[in-house]
């Protein structure tokens, strides 16, 4: 009805991208956590020492910047924090790089459909100038993908199932050197 057209081209359209220091990837600050459930049990707890913040700054929090996804009605993808970037997917297909600090786009990636899984980014050891870190998730059309975390490049693309209904909306898990994608 509105003649646009969903997917691929959605992520190619997005302002304010970051310029000078914003656009830059900080290799010192590895992922503090490598999934969905924030530590291998699932308990999505993070402890007060890790956050930066206790019960008690919750009242004096306030709001820094905001991003609105373009083309997109809802967000259910779980961001992931590294490299003083916040990655997150929506309902466009797009995985989008954000600056913690300022809100700017770093990249964004068109994924061939929606992306409902949480964003997982692999590890890395603190300032290891050479580390090439990846993104992971999935998407509604049974893709799950690794894209380059510095360049917003897709490094490698499966399709987890060759049934035509699956789908995928749960986070992939990485542990060790295996990806496992539900």
């Amino acid at each position: 009805l509105s003649g646009r057209k969903f997917g691929a081209g959605a992520a190619a359209n997005a302002a304010n991208m970051c310029q000078g220091t914003a656009a830059r990837f900080d290799l010192d600050e590895p992922p503090a956590f490598t999934g969905w459930g924030l530590d291998p049990a699932g308990t999505h707890a993070i402890p007060a020492e890790v956050a930066g913040i206790g019960k008690a700054d919750v009242g004096r929090l306030k709001l820094k910047w905001a991003f609105g996804f373009p083309n997109s009605s809802r967000a259910r993808s779980r961001p992931a924090v590294a490299a003083g970037a916040i990655f997150v997917g929506n309902h466009n297909g797009s995985v989008y790089a954000l600056d913690r600090e300022t809100g700017c786009l770093r990249w964004a990636f068109a994924a061939e459909a929606e992306v409902r899984t949480g964003i997982v980014v692999g590890p890395w050891r603190r300032g290891d100038s050479r580390a090439q870190p990846l993104v992971y998730f999935g998407d509604v059309a049974g893709n799950a993908y690794a894209v380059d975390m510095l360049k917003g490049t897709l490094a490698w693309k499966v399709g987890a199932d060759d049934h035509p209904a699956a789908i995928i909306t749960g986070t992939p898990t990485l542990y060790r050197d295996t990806l496992y994608v539900p």
